[in-house]
């Protein structure tokens, strides 16, 4: 894997971590109805 693959795929990581933690704060909140399961450390 060269390096602009590698750099790609960690900002897409990022990007993902930060949208799901978003969620997580939307639900906890009661700001977004429903249920959800984070996936942080998997």
């Amino acid at each position: 894997m060269n390096e602009d693959t590698a750099l790609g795929l960690y900002k897409t990581m990022v990007l993902m971590r930060k949208f799901e933690e978003k969620l997580f704060y939307l639900f906890s909140t009661r700001a977004m109805p429903g249920s959800m399961h984070q996936y942080n450390g998997q």
